[in-house]
């Protein structure tokens, strides 16, 4: 075996056992709107086609279990972890009893609408063959398996995000990319549950690839229209994915400039554009003949016939500052739907932080204007700042229909690879040949915090130990490491002991230091 190679099997390894520990550890509907995705899976899988999110949709097996299963985010008349843990053994063995038994339905009704409808279809087909081999499964071991399949989707990213890495950075550096991913916080916060951000993990990175490809490339029919049809993939899986066409219009422009010219960049531009609309096209005509607007979001579809003033109006009234406040904490750590996040004075050293990074790096990227890879710099420059384009117009369309919460930032996961190399290129002008080690370093500092997030915050909670009023102010807390993986193991569907993953985990984090700091290079 290459000595190149050890790394990124064992980097590979710990995103395994990492989102295996999350997904067993997480209560039932943990994740964010995972009942509604479960639901979405479902009923493509019972009906063969697509809901719309002003129609039933949830099936009466996942509303009743909503009134079973303990926990603080959804509504209905369950307790919560900590009053669960305080139920007489009898009365928690009935709850557990209730909870476990709860089966799926296939000749259930759809009773509750559900807003995650408004979402691209791709996912929850994907999905969907799996489901239907789960019809008769308890819930819970069906959100299991389920799990443990997105988790499979989510692993496959590290293949385009590794590809990623080596076009700007040596194997060894690139292996720690696959850690960065593996261990920063926000990772399985965002890709544990089910969720459709992890298919648009690794579909969008493999976008970013082409589109660093694309203007080193002999322009071709065959190239753009691949293109399209990946883009398409990403807009059938989140929508988001769009806010990557600064970047696509830049690539085109940049080759009309340098020898396609001007009329053959476009006719090779259009034929993307209709590989795209291959795939995404039917979704589209489909959100336009439903809600009279291509854009499926509720906040897009209320503020659909809204003015141009208006819309500017809204922009005026959004709260900025809680805007930033909440993409800094959901970048970082979002502490599930529960959100046990950390003291807040961690957030605002990480906040410091990446106001430095963002200063350093546009000095960086200025001094090195001229470098032969400024473009691909300036590429993924562009997908970051479309994509905060993006947010930012999702926050505007919130203000227009009269909300005022800010856009979660946890959205941001997905661009983890593009952010590790933004973060390598800007540390490597400032520390040249030792930029690997500190970005080990980094990585391991997120690992200790992911890990302490996951250990030290969610399982105490999630056992019902601490509250998070009390687990929010401090950063230390004392509890019974055992008696908390105990009692989550009694509550989840757990086929693998607990205690085993988080060993495995420890194992693969020695072997990943070890690899790196006392092997030659």
């Amino acid at each position: 075996m290459k000595r190149t190679a050890l790394p990124i099997i064992l980097a590979a390894l710990l995103m395994f056992t990492r989102g295996l520990t999350v997904i067993q550890a997480l209560p039932l509907w943990e994740g964010f709107d995972e009942w509604l995705h479960y639901s979405y899976v479902t009923y493509i899988t019972r009906t063969l086609s697509i809901p719309s999110f002003n129609q039933y949709s949830v099936p009466r097996e996942v509303v009743d279990s909503l009134m079973i299963a303990p926990g603080d985010s959804v509504s209905g008349g369950h307790l919560t972890f900590k009053a669960y843990w305080e139920l007489s053994d009898e009365e928690r063995a009935a709850a557990r009893t209730a909870l476990f038994g709860l089966m799926n339905d296939d000749r259930s009704q759809f009773v509750r609408a559900s807003w995650q409808a408004q979402h691209p279809p791709l996912y929850y087909f994907v999905l969907s063959p799996v489901r239907k081999l789960l019809s008769e499964k308890s819930l819970i071991q069906s959100l299991f398996i389920l799990r443990l399949a997105t988790l499979l989707i989510v692993c496959l990213g590290l293949i385009p995000s590794y590809f990623l890495f080596r076009r700007f950075f040596d194997s060894r550096t690139s292996a720690i990319g696959l850690m960065f991913i593996a261990l920063y916080p926000a990772t399985f916060i965002r890709f544990g549950p089910l969720c459709n951000d992890a298919l648009a993990f690794p579909l969008l990175t493999a976008f970013v690839l082409w589109l660093l490809a694309y203007p080193r490339k002999e322009s071709s029919a065959l190239l753009s229209l691949g293109g399209g049809l990946l883009f398409g993939l990403g807009i059938i899986t989140k929508l988001y994915v769009l806010t990557a066409l600064p970047a696509i219009l830049f690539v085109y422009v940049l080759k009309a400039a340098q020898k396609d010219g001007l009329l053959k960049s476009a006719l090779f531009f259009i034929l993307f554009m209709a590989g795209a609309f291959i795939l995404a096209g039917p979704w589209l005509i489909l959100n336009i003949e439903r809600y009279g607007t291509w854009n499926a979001t509720i906040q897009a579809v209320v503020s659909k016939d809204m003015s141009l003033g208006q819309k500017f109006s809204a922009a005026l009234s959004v709260d900025w500052k809680s805007f930033w406040i909440s993409n800094v904490i959901g970048l970082l750590w979002a502490g599930n739907w529960s959100f046990v996040t950390f003291p807040s004075y961690i957030y605002k050293y990480f906040s410091a932080a990446l106001a430095v990074l963002s200063l350093a790096g546009i000095f960086a990227f200025w001094k090195t204007r001229r470098h032969p890879d400024f473009t691909e710099k300036s590429i993924l420059a562009l997908v970051c700042a479309g994509f905060l384009m993006g947010l930012m117009q999702f926050q505007v369309n919130l203000q227009a229909c009269g909300v005022t919460d800010p856009a979660p930032g946890w959205y941001w996961t997905v661009l983890l690879p593009v952010h590790f190399c933004l973060l390598g290129l800007v540390l490597s002008y400032y520390f040249g040949a030792k930029t690997r080690h500190v970005l080990l370093g980094l990585t391991f500092c997120s690992g200790f915090l992911s890990a302490w997030g996951t250990i030290g915050y969610l399982f105490p909670y999630y056992g019902g130990l601490l509250d998070k009023s009390v687990l929010s102010n401090h950063f230390f807390h004392a509890f019974s490491l055992s008696e908390s993986v105990a009692r989550l193991q009694a509550m989840n569907f757990v086929p693998i002991p607990l205690a085993w993953t988080l060993a495995a985990e420890l194992c693969l984090w020695a072997a990943l230091a070890g690899t790196h700091l006392w092997t030659p290079e």
